[in-house]
């Protein structure tokens, strides 16, 4: 909704009446006024502080905990060998892996107890 004539000149009347009384203030209030936008601006400070760049002191001693964290872990990993184990598999292992990839043979299946005690008795005798 726009503000037409009306609303912006009314709303200039107010700033003006609001600036003129300003102008006017005794000097208790004036005073009052002084001391409390003196206490806002302390505590603005003291909020700003802790937010800003300059109060976060506590961002460097952080940073330089975290990198020498990352650090050793690094050689704790590089000294114990972080390599994972590798798969070691079997000639018959393979074979398996074979039949069911194919898949050429289901008839295989019913029978794997019988291929099993083949290649156990193919490796002990």
């Amino acid at each position: 909704m726009k503000p037409g004539n009306k609303d912006k000149s009314a709303v200039n009347k107010i700033i003006n009446e609001l600036n003129e009384g300003v102008e006017h203030l005794d000097a208790g209030v004036e005073r009052s006024l002084r001391q409390a936008r003196a206490h806002a601006l302390q505590q603005a400070d003291k909020r700003r502080n802790f937010f800003s760049p300059s109060g976060r002191q506590w961002v460097p001693a952080a940073s330089g905990l975290a990198a020498l964290f990352l650090v050793f872990l690094t050689v704790g990993l590089w000294l114990h060998g972080s390599a994972p184990p590798s798969l070691q598999t079997t000639p018959s292992e393979i074979d398996y892996l074979d039949i069911i990839v194919d898949g050429d043979n289901p008839d295989l299946y019913q029978d794997i107890e019988f291929y099993q005690w083949l290649a156990h008795e193919d490796q002990s005798g």
